[in-house]
């Protein structure tokens, strides 16, 4: 999707729903599911690299570190794996009670003096909740740096159905509620819809459904 023009650039069929969209530095697309892997796929040639037939393991949590491994939370056995480039993993830990969600710390030094707390923490846009809904879901997410935030709902088309953000905001964790209602003020039918935070030249996508 291109916010700017509310336009589809590409569309991929997959045989079974996508919980989460992350994108890497690297311009790969990961396609995270709950219960059937993550696929990984390359946004510059619109190909697999990692389809249904070789996903990786886990899910549905997926985040990038500043050397662009992947972290991928594996919500059924408990744990986190962590992936290179070339997707051969690396380490993989033990976490406690179904992750799902992730945020990277970045471990270069900040300049800051020892004792000094005061860095902001990585930006996140956190999986909606209830999920699915019906009337409403709230949506949580944090900024690391001051700036100007969009927060936008699309259809499956690509169309823009309504901005529930556009303005400057601070550093921090924020929630926003969103009623089920277009920008007319018009309920939207059930569905799957995906919404979208930018701030500070970082975006992230996620994937909810309306019930009715």
């Amino acid at each position: 999707i291109d916010p700017a023009a509310q336009t589809v650039i590409h569309s991929q069929s997959v045989t079974f729903g996508i919980t989460t969209v992350a994108v890497s530095g690297g311009n790969k697309a990961y396609f995270s599911t709950y219960s059937e892997g993550v696929l990984v796929y390359d946004l510059d040639s619109y190909s697999f690299e990692r389809d249904e037939n070789n996903p990786l393991p886990g899910g549905p949590a997926v985040a990038f570190d500043r050397d662009d491994a992947a972290y991928i939370g594996d919500f059924a056995r408990d744990s986190v794996y962590v992936y290179d480039p070339s997707h051969l993993r690396q380490h993989a830990f033990l976490v406690g009670d179904g992750p799902v969600s992730l945020a990277i710390f970045d471990p270069a030094p900040s300049g800051l003096a020892d004792g000094d707390d005061s860095a902001p923490e990585a930006f996140a846009l956190y999986q909606n909740y209830p999920n699915p809904f019906n009337p409403a879901t709230n949506f949580g997410f944090r900024i690391s740096d001051f700036g100007f935030v969009n927060l936008n709902i699309f259809d499956t088309t690509g169309r823009k159905v309504t901005k529930l953000l556009a303005q400057e905001m601070a550093p921090g964790e924020y929630e926003l509620q969103w009623d089920g209602r277009d920008d007319t003020g018009a309920p939207v039918a059930s569905g799957v819809y995906f919404y979208q935070l930018s701030a500070g030249g970082q975006s992230a996508v996620r994937r909810m459904v309306l019930l009715r």
